[in-house]
């Protein structure tokens, strides 16, 4: 399994929580985590890369992205405004899916303090405690800028097809699942149980989890 959303919704409907059986009240909730999909995740990450990681400044490509991730953050503050939770005013992956995005706001160039109803989320959502278990996992194994391997570098940033395909024939039986490597960044972490879902780089034998509950 892979994609950090598909990971989010086998879970929720697995344990039975944070996603409503309802089917409008659940359509609210995946409204917004492929938002978070679709938006906020590949656009910060965006961000993060030409911010922080990449081997020349783009002054076009930092501002394009810095700018629309605060358009985002707009965008979740507007949303946020008179409810404590993004989707039907209820704790849901949706939070989950957001919450570890904005943990990134120095890296994509943001100040919680212009954004006051995604702050008050993102504070009161950061004193849960498997949050607070998930993100100490995450200072463990997340990339940091200044510390990431050559190695590393060039199989996030320099990846050729020539070499996914080879990639695709080393893993040629994973997708059948016994027992694959989940190559999205993901994390998972509920209350009162911690799950915690992780992945490896291909080609290398580092394990990281993206921390989102």
């Amino acid at each position: 399994m892979f994609e950090s959303g598909a990971i989010l919704i086998h879970l929720a409907e697995k344990a039975g929580r944070y996603l409503p059986k309802d089917t409008y009240r659940r359509a609210k909730v995946l409204e917004w985590l492929m938002w978070q999909m679709g938006g906020i995740g590949p656009m910060g990450g965006q961000a993060n890369h030409f911010r922080a990681y990449a081997a020349e400044q783009l002054p076009y490509a930092v501002n394009r992205f810095t700018q629309e991730i605060a358009r985002l953050w707009d965008l979740l503050d507007w949303k946020l405004d008179g409810q404590d939770w993004i989707a039907n005013n209820e704790y849901s992956i949706a939070d989950m899916a957001c919450w570890g995005w904005i943990t990134l706001r120095e890296l994509q160039g943001q100040n919680l303090d212009d954004t006051p109803n995604l702050k008050r989320w993102f504070l009161n959502m950061g004193e849960r405690p498997a949050v607070q278990k998930a993100y100490k996992l995450r200072s463990e194994t997340a990339a940091t800028p200044g510390k990431t391997s050559d190695q590393s570098k060039k199989i996030l940033y320099s990846q050729t097809r020539e070499q996914m395909q080879e990639i695709r024939r080393e893993h040629a039986h994973d997708h059948r699942g016994n027992g694959a490597t989940i190559y999205a960044p993901s994390t998972v972490a509920t209350d009162p149980e911690l799950t915690v879902v992780s992945w490896r780089h291909p080609g290398t034998q580092r394990r990281q989890s993206r921390l989102v509950a």
